[in-house]
């Protein structure tokens, strides 16, 4: 089985990188793609390479690796809001989350049988034999611990796919303005209600696509905070970056 592993983003390494890493079982290797946003952590992608490199398991090989500077974006609407400023800041981090995260993908240059998307800072509650999900009538497996107000939509931190149904998924990008305003018409009012979660969600939804939930879960940050975290979570401890 040829598997190919994303992540993108932030450079918020943490120890919680190396344990998922370790976690997901059934394969001999795996190729990793990873695209992160531009930072203070590494000028160029060569010195980029090198500190991921010294980090990976002997059976996960990092394949491709881009650093990207985030590009300027305007909100999906021109008239004066009184919390412009605030959804704003939503927009641009939910845009670019899925943003890199395609930017990630599009590096893939080979056909998997599997493409597994991990964060930085997150692992899963114990191993996952990736060999034993069925993927063929199945394009995309999310956790099932699922998330937003009452825990019914994807979990967007942890995903296992078809390299299609991956694909899928981050055509969620190209629609992301148009879904703001067909699925979620109070977005302006609400900013909780169009997070990225209900976004897949809806992107599901939209194109007839039916949510399928492993037997897995997953968190973030439960070997502590990236210090590139600085947005949320400031009641957890930042933690060295094993990369450094």
């Amino acid at each position: 089985m040829k598997v190919a592993i994303v992540t993108a983003g932030l450079p918020r390494f943490t120890q919680d990188f190396i344990t998922v890493l370790n976690q997901l079982k059934g394969f001999d290797r795996a190729d990793l793609y990873i695209n992160l946003w531009e930072s203070d952590w590494a000028d160029n992608n060569q010195t980029a390479i090198n500190k991921i490199n010294k980090i990976l398991p002997s059976h996960i090989f990092l394949k491709k690796l881009n650093i990207t500077k985030e590009p300027d974006r305007n909100l999906p609407v021109d008239q004066n809001l009184f919390n412009k400023e605030e959804l704003k800041w939503w927009y641009d981090r939910r845009i670019g989350q899925i943003h890199c995260l395609k930017l990630a993908v599009d590096l893939i240059d080979d056909p998997y049988d599997v493409v597994i998307r991990i964060r930085p800072d997150g692992c899963l509650y114990e191993d996952l034999d990736v060999s034993l999900l069925d993927l063929s009538n199945k394009e995309v497996i999310f956790c099932s611990t699922g998330m937003g107000i009452h825990q019914t939509e994807p979990n967007d931190q942890f995903f296992i796919g078809t390299y299609n149904g991956i694909k899928f998924l981050c055509e969620l990008y190209q629609n992301f303005d148009n879904y703001i305003f067909e699925g979620f018409p109070q977005w302006t009012k609400d900013v909780h209600s169009w997070a990225l979660e209900y976004m897949i969600g809806f992107h599901f939804k939209i194109n007839g696509k039916e949510i399928f939930k492993g037997n897995f879960d997953h968190a973030i940050m439960r070997a502590g905070r990236s210090k590139y975290t600085t947005d949320k979570h400031q009641h957890v401890h930042i933690v060295k970056d094993p990369t450094e």
